[in-house]
């Protein structure tokens, strides 16, 4: 691969200068672009091209940085974003001619600054901590959710103000799960197609830590795709034999294309397919002597008044007693109405 750290360098500036200023509304693949994306629109080719554009860059925020250090502006045309891609944890970058420079004014040990933990998400010392696995679209819910728990005095490891770029964002995420006493994933239309919280459902299951699904109650296409869910043999883990609903998913596959790329949007109709096949692993678990216990899934803000689904939903207020694990009632086959 040709060209000097300069030339690349310059050369990306100038890709990412040209895609601003952004419209009010932009969305945030609009405005940034990971290492990938910038190989492939400078017509750079092959995994050492890739590799070597990462380099560049990640050296390039390291001078930033060892100047902020020295007490010097980081004159940088080039920044990192503050939290990674939400579905492949890879660094987006963008030019500082629209975001600013990131570390002026910050601390040296971070590309931005720690959003502070509101009074609102503090816990006492010693209480329960869950990580709460959320779609990137989903922040606003989820911090509704933390606040909720919090309340029942149950602290919440969030993305958004646990981060920690210094390191690597997988391995960041990796330890905060299994530092945590158990995985809250917020089921919603955007979430069940998320690879990124996926892959967080799947490391918690692999890591045995338990895991609760939390369902946007106030989502009725969600909650009428999940009510619709059939397993022909509830013992699998995964079931890939799952009936539900696809008209209603074929509606949600609207909704998302016109928010999501046109990459991910074609995606969508079979990922939510591997989350319905996923069901049985997330909400039961097989002993040896004996049949599939299923657990309920809890709603937030409440349960729907009416329900006649396998899946059963209960109040997110249980999952206090849950944490400390006390039984949880089995869902019967007929249906159960959360209350």
């Amino acid at each position: 691969m040709s060209g000097s750290q300069e030339e690349l360098l310059s050369g990306v500036a100038e890709l990412l200068d040209a895609i601003g200023p952004f419209p009010s509304g932009a969305k945030r693949h609009e405005k940034w672009r990971t290492t990938d994306q910038l190989a492939n629109e400078l017509g750079l080719f092959g995994c050492a091209a890739v590799a070597r554009l990462d380099q560049v860059l990640r050296h390039h925020e390291a001078e930033g940085l060892h100047r902020l250090e020295m007490g010097l502006a980081p004159e940088r045309d080039i920044r990192r974003a503050k939290y990674p891609d939400r579905t492949t944890a890879l660094p987006l970058w963008g030019s500082t001619k629209h975001h600013g420079q990131p570390w002026s004014g910050h601390r040296p040990d971070r590309s931005d600054p720690a959003e502070d933990l509101p009074p609102s998400l503090a816990v006492p010392e010693g209480a329960p901590h869950v990580f709460l696995s959320h779609a990137n679209d989903d922040a606003p819910t989820a911090r509704r959710l933390a606040q909720a728990l919090s309340a029942m005095r149950v602290g919440s490891w969030m993305f958004e103000t646990h981060i920690d770029q210094r390191g690597d964002i997988a391995e960041c995420v990796r330890a905060a799960i299994a530092e945590a006493d158990a995985l809250v994933a917020l089921v919603t239309r955007t979430s069940i197609a998320s690879l990124w919280v996926l892959t967080e459902l799947h490391t918690a299951l692999e890591t045995q830590k338990a895991v609760f699904l939390v369902v946007d109650a106030n989502d009725l296409l969600l909650l009428q795709l999940l009510e619709s869910a059939g397993f022909r043999d509830p013992q699998k883990d995964f079931d890939l034999s799952v009936e539900y609903d696809r008209d209603v998913v074929k509606l949600m596959s609207q909704d998302y294309a016109g928010r999501k790329s046109q990459s991910r949007a074609d995606r969508y109709e079979v990922q939510v397919g591997n989350f319905m096949a996923t069901l049985p692993r997330y909400l039961g678990s097989v002993s040896s002597d004996g049949p599939r216990v299923w657990r309920p899934a809890l709603a937030f803000p409440s349960p729907p008044i009416r329900w006649s689904g396998f899946i059963a939903l209960v109040s997110f207020h249980d999952l206090p007693r849950r944490l400390q694990n006390r039984p949880n009632p089995p869902l019967q086959p007929t249906g159960i109405a959360g209350g």
